[in-house]
């Protein structure tokens, strides 16, 4: 019998079902192997499917590559003279690639998962001898059976992107320090009602964002305590690494004159551009840590208050994030995660004001830190 002098790529492939996890397939596939770690499944399964940024990013529909590191060559069963181990199907069982005798398992499974059966020629009947005693020629050899292609269709579900929606409530830590024209000022406040809301939309490397977060500023003046809510929204995009966005943020300026505190809320609009970069850790879960580092610029201020008037702005910003994800439940539709967000920053601020009969230039540096904790539903 003749089988065609070619070599397959036998591997292990898996098509993603709603509900799986990658860890929880390793553990299925390969319940002897390690999964994390520098030899780990995990770095392994990462090198075979470059297209896959994210191993924790599985879309049901998806075809992963698990291993590639069986290889048969047809050359060699064609020199073995045992028929019973010479392959009669290439077929796919339990999402493994198989290339060999017909199985028990094959006789039981629907026939159109058999990819490419090789065909076995009928047995050539031995010759039959003659009564006389002459010598009777051989038959002629059958041919030989043209080389075959047998392909093994792999097909990929191009399910890059996802929307997210989270909700965190947390604290906050404000410094102020101003001093210039119109007084001086100092105080620090911790608050627990930080709220932040964000959107984000992810299609391969680029993210799209919008968050806005709020909290409600406490300060000592000549009527007492007052409070005034304060917040920021942000408009944001990254490719790879880089990040770039526009925002507006409420912080809080003082006129402090003859023992009499007066504050105006001050809308500061900014430009931002920094670097972000995505960590998978290795859990049972799938978990992400993030980092992100910005530089901002500020563009224009206003007040809410018409007696006060700003001609100029100038100086930075720096601010820091880490946040981190961890899923907590994952279905066809949807997967919900436990979010939580910390942030410092800090903004050199010096403009020229004008305030009822003060006027001059006001420099003010403003230092927050928060953290906060929450839910992010995926889609």
């Amino acid at each position: 019998m003749f089988y065609p002098k070619l070599s397959f790529a036998i591997g292990i492939y898996h098509k993603v079902k709603p509900g799986d996890q990658i860890s929880d397939i390793v553990e299925r596939e390969f319940p002897e192997e390690y999964i994390y770690g520098k030899v780990g499944m995990l770095k392994k399964i990462l090198a075979l499917n470059p297209k896959i940024k994210n191993l924790n990013h599985i879309y049901p529909g998806q075809v992963i590559i698990l291993s590639d590191e069986n290889r048969i060559d047809l050359k060699e069963v064609n020199s073995n003279t045992n028929t019973e181990k010479k392959p009669d199907c290439i077929a796919r069982i339990n999402n493994t690639v198989i290339v060999g005798p017909k199985p028990a398992e094959v006789a039981n499974i629907d026939p159109a998962q058999i990819l490419a059966p090789i065909p076995v020629p009928a047995p050539v009947p031995a010759p039959v001898p003659a009564p006389v005693p002459a010598p009777v020629p051989a038959p002629a050899p059958a041919p030989a059976p043209a080389p075959a292609t047998y392909v093994i269709p792999i097909t990929t579900k191009n399910e890059n992107s996802e929307m997210g929606i989270s909700i965190l409530l947390g604290s906050k830590y404000v410094s102020i320090t101003q001093t210039g024209a119109i007084g001086k000022a100092k105080l620090g406040m911790l608050y627990f009602d930080n709220l932040i809301i964000k959107s984000d939309f992810n299609y391969q490397e680029w993210t799209t964002w919008v968050q806005f977060n709020s909290y409600k500023f406490q300060y000592n003046s000549a009527a007492g305590n007052d409070q005034k809510k304060m917040s920021a929204f942000d408009l944001g995009a990254a490719y790879h690494i880089f990040t770039a966005s526009l925002g507006t943020e409420q912080t809080p300026l003082f006129k402090n004159s003859t023992a009499i505190v007066q504050m105006s809320s001050e809308n500061l609009f900014y430009l931002s551009l920094g670097l972000k970069k995505e960590f998978v850790l290795l859990s049972k879960k799938p978990t992400t840590f993030k980092l992100s580092a910005s530089v901002r610029v500020p563009v224009s201020s206003v007040t809410d208050n018409s007696q006060v008037e700003i001609n100029s702005v100038s100086g930075y910003g720096v601010r820091a994030q880490a946040e981190l994800n961890r899923q907590l439940f994952s279905n066809n539709n949807y997967s919900l995660y436990i979010n939580w967000i910390s942030n410092i920053s800090q903004q050199n601020i010096t403009q020229n004001v004008i305030w009822n009969t003060s006027s001059g230039e006001v420099k003010s540096v403003n230092s927050d830190s928060s953290t906060s904790l929450g839910l992010l539903l995926k889609f």
